[in-house]
């Protein structure tokens, strides 16, 4: 890919990759009932049920209705969460 893009191509995707990771990590943090687990700086969201939630949310449903709508998610256990990379 770099030597298609080029050096800075590349840097330019990444950055906007980088971007588009923080503005789902904060859709996550302002969705009640949802929790980020762990923080990375890298392109990695994983998130599951906040601690507490009520009603708690079914995690595994979200995962469903996301990939209903063309999401590309995987689906984690113990504890139940969803990861996008």
């Amino acid at each position: 890919v770099m030597m298609a893009m080029g050096a800075s191509g590349y840097a330019t995707a990444f950055a906007q990759l980088l971007s588009t990771t923080d503005l789902i990590a904060d859709g996550v943090r302002g969705t009640a009932g949802l929790a980020l687990l762990g923080t990375v700086d890298t392109t990695i969201v994983c998130f599951g049920p906040a601690p507490g939630a009520a009603p708690p949310v079914n995690i595994l449903a979200v995962g469903d209705a996301l990939s209903a709508r063309g999401w590309s998610l995987n689906t984690l256990q113990h504890p139940p969460c969803l990861h996008l990379c």
